[in-house]
């Protein structure tokens, strides 16, 4: 492991060198998994803008990530908590399943969840 500048500035961490530096290792590399299939960092971690239930003008889209799914629903009180063809979800590419409804279909305090198999 190469010395961190840190360290070389500041001689008190030089007995926690190898602590310090494995932490460091380890950031990196969950870095680079979050960066992993994106452009930018800023990308990865606002992934919430792209997932979850969003209200456009004229729909609501909502997605979720589950690459090893082989289906997804939305149900909730609306459907009885049961799986109907309306609100399946479509496999996107890379794990990604998306589902899209009219505004109408639903409205604020509405409870639902996803069921995935």
């Amino acid at each position: 492991m190469a010395s961190l500048k840190i360290i070389k500035n500041d001689s008190w961490l030089a007995p926690f060198t190898f602590v310090i530096a494995n932490r460091f290792e380890k950031t990196k590399s969950k870095l680079n998994d979050i960066k992993k299939d994106k452009s930018s960092l800023s990308e990865s971690i606002n992934g919430h803008l792209y997932y979850g239930l969003h209200r456009h003008n004229t729909e609501w889209v909502i997605r979720e990530w589950a690459p090893n799914a082989t289906s997804v629903y939305l149900i909730g009180d609306f459907c009885d908590w049961k799986p109907q063809e309306e609100y399946k979800f479509n496999k996107l590419e890379n794990g990604n399943w998306e589902c899209t409804l009219p505004l109408g279909r639903l409205r604020h305090g509405m409870l639902y969840k996803l069921l995935i198999n």
